[in-house]
């Protein structure tokens, strides 16, 4: 089931993962540990932004302890106007979309429908993570892509869904084959520039 390919591209920083760390359920809405894959995916790309603008997102990298998806909604839950909106990818992108224009910062994310390929060759022109959706049945997952190699994605995914193990040691490094995610990729977000 998991891909054993070698990852050719990985994007900086991999945001570690640590199971140990005890989550809260999160400030305003009490989303519980398991449910925070929304703020696991987009604090990739937070993470990420703040290397390049550590004065605007730099308390995303600057935690002691990884601090996952609990981190994010600290910092952003206050943007959420009711509960569902945490279970909501392009409410998240609308988020993101504001405060890098608020910034003047010339990225925007942009919702695309997608296959594991097409996720594979942004990382590999572009470097940036890559959050997408997965869905299997009636349960649905998202996930950031964060390396690519020939016929599988390194992927962060916490929680493990797709291999079976809840709080993963190991998972902001998970390599999913294409094969695995044929058919069941919903949609990517891709942190473009303006």
């Amino acid at each position: 089931m998991i891909a054993q390919n070698v990852i050719e591209v990985e994007v900086e920083p991999v945001f570690p993962w640590n199971p140990q760390r005890g989550d809260l359920s999160t400030p305003r809405f009490k989303i519980p540990d398991w449910a925070q894959c929304m703020g696991n995916s987009f604090q990739n790309v937070y993470v990420w932004l703040s290397l390049k603008y550590p004065d605007i997102f730099g308390a995303f990298s600057t935690f002691s302890t990884p601090a996952g998806g609990y981190a994010y909604y600290s910092m952003l839950e206050h943007r959420l106007r009711k509960r569902d909106d945490a279970f909501d990818s392009l409410f998240h992108m609308d988020v993101l979309n504001d405060i890098l224009a608020e910034h003047g910062i010339l990225f925007r994310a942009r919702n695309y429908t997608a296959r594991a390929e097409h996720i594979a060759a942004h990382i590999r022109r572009y470097r940036r993570p890559v959050p997408f959706g997965i869905a299997y049945g009636d349960f649905k997952h998202i996930i950031t892509g964060m390396g690519a190699g020939p016929a599988c994605l390194s992927v962060s995914d916490p929680y493990g869904n797709l291999v079976g193990n809840y709080r993963n040691h190991n998972g902001y490094r998970v390599i999913y084959s294409f094969e695995l995610l044929a058919g069941h990729v919903t949609r990517m977000i891709l942190l473009e520039d303006l």
